[in-house]
């Protein structure tokens, strides 16, 4: 997971239970490369996890999966 701000890899960080993606950003860092970052960004992971598991179950979808089956990996035999 990456930071739409500034591009750097955000950590996991759990906030009163709840799972949380966070990028803290000095704010030495930012000045000195202007960049606009706020000190701290926070994304709340269920926030991501339902539009991110819709999007797999459609991708991965089994019907799909065998369209998108490469000649170069062939089906395995029973």
């Amino acid at each position: 997971m990456y930071c739409a701000a500034c591009d750097r890899r955000m950590q996991g960080q759990y906030n009163h239970g709840d799972a949380y993606y966070r990028c803290r950003f000095p704010q030495e860092y930012a000045l000195a490369n202007e960049v606009p970052h706020p000190r701290n960004v926070y994304l709340r992971e269920d926030a991501l996890a339902d539009p991110l598991d819709t999007w797999l179950a459609s991708t991965f979808a089994p019907h799909l999966i065998e369209q998108k089956r490469s000649p170069r990996w062939p089906t395995p035999s029973p």
